[in-house]
């Protein structure tokens, strides 16, 4: 997991945006950090590294450190966090707080919520006290705990008397808010839960199954609202190695993440191995199985690792098991630009692929974890839009805690501080 994040210094020293290029990395081997031009930000990144292989039961290090890139140009860590957890540590919007799924001290196959605010020293992780196990499928892939985009809550799975149960949990005082059967909620659920995620309004929750399924339900209540099938997600795309047209044998993986742009109604779905990416619009959910509509369709010949919005919602990155970085116009479909480590200089030459990305707030910078062990952060062409180049300067010269007091109308305050709706 990465985070970027502003800091309140200003550019003193200026950017290459002519064209997009690799201008920084890390080395957890020399421990060091190579930067050459550089937006001064904060970078949070999160690891889970297996104790023993081999165990039955492996028990996992989960570490956090902070980059302050604007103070130092190494990899001095400023924040630095660590438990032993059987997952990776969800990070908060703003920063400020972290979660996990982890088992507890001395009792094996039993696991909590975790939760931990991030300060400059390790702090108490306190469990919120559910009960249940881990899934067979966290054995084999770590599942963090999303977040809603205010941070208010995070939902969770967990095993409970031998059934997936799916609960979202306030982050300030740990209580469950709502807590479901998943089989329940989700009619015709099969295998697994891969991944959850939140609207930007808060309002739904995103199920995906190991089977291809995705469930919308609705965060007070967790009722379901609407739901896509495999079979819809994958048409009208044919893969060669099908074996026996057998679908589920492609979309073990999948994900399902919302554009910031939206409330709710825009959504992209991913199936990792097959590299199909489908953009769909869904126009309501207050009437049940209202009509979702496919609006793109990206197929790549790659096994794709991550996908991720840009925060104004303009781009969507697809990182594949090759290294590149393909970023998508989002509203005509295309790929405007891609990312490519083989078409850089010796210095930046690599062919590891990309598992995790995150972008700054502008959207002017990318940072993206590779399998070789760096982290490599990429400038972005300049987009010559002149609202965005507005924002742009007075961005840098106005602190987000001082934004509201400019005497401008609340939704331009707003586009300001990168809220869309």
């Amino acid at each position: 997991h990465l985070q970027l994040r502003r800091t309140k210094h200003k550019h003193k020293i200026p950017l290459n945006l002519k064209e997009a290029s690799s201008w920084g990395y890390f080395s957890k081997k020399k421990k060091r950090f190579d930067l050459t031009r550089c937006e001064q930000f904060l970078l949070l990144g999160v690891a889970v590294e297996p104790s023993s292989h081999l165990a039955k039961n492996p028990t996992y290090t989960s570490r956090t450190r902070t980059w302050d890139l604007a103070s130092s140009p190494s990899t001095a860590i400023t924040k630095y966090h660590c438990t032993l957890t059987s997952g990776p540590w969800s990070i908060s919007p703003n920063g400020l707080q972290l979660c996990c799924l982890a088992m507890k001290q001395g009792i094996e196959e039993v696991e909590d919520l975790f939760l931990s605010r991030y300060e400059s020293t390790p702090q108490k992780c306190t469990p919120c006290n559910l009960p249940g196990g881990m899934s067979e499928y966290r054995r084999i892939y770590p599942q963090g705990c999303p977040f809603s985009r205010d941070g208010t809550v995070v939902a969770s799975i967990r095993v409970v008397a031998g059934a997936l149960q799916l609960s979202i949990t306030s982050t300030r005082n740990g209580k469950t808010l709502c807590s479901e059967r998943v089989s329940k909620v989700c009619s015709g659920f099969r295998g697994a839960v891969v991944d959850c995620a939140f609207s930007p309004d808060g309002r739904l929750l995103a199920v995906t199954s190991s089977h291809g399924q995705v469930y919308f339900l609705s965060c007070t209540r967790l009722i379901l609202i609407n739901s896509l099938d495999c079979a819809t997600i994958l048409s009208p795309y044919k893969v060669p190695e099908l074996l026996n047209n057998n679908l589920e044998d492609f979309v073990t993986q999948s994900v399902c993440i919302f554009d910031p742009r939206y409330p709710f109604q825009q959504f992209v779905t991913c199936v990792l191995y097959a590299g199909v990416v489908k953009t769909w619009h869904m126009p309501t959910c207050e009437r049940k199985e209202a009509d979702i509509q496919n609006k793109h369709t990206l197929t790549f010949k790659k096994v794709i690792n991550v996908v991720k919005y840009s925060p104004e919602g303009s781009l969507l990155a697809v990182g594949g098991n090759d290294g590149t970085i393909s970023c998508v116009n989002t509203d005509d479909g295309t790929i405007s630009f891609v990312l490519d480590l083989t078409q850089q200089p010796p210095e930046f030459h690599s062919t590891a692929g990309v598992f995790h990305m995150a972008f700054t707030q502008s959207s002017e910078q990318l940072a993206g974890s590779y399998s070789d062990g760096y982290i490599r952060i990429w400038q972005l062409p300049i987009i010559f839009d002149l609202k965005l180049l507005c924002r742009q300067v007075i961005n840098a010269r106005v602190p987000p805690c001082r934004v509201h007091r400019l005497p401008l109308p609340l939704r331009l305050r707003n586009f300001l501080l990168h809220k869309h709706f």
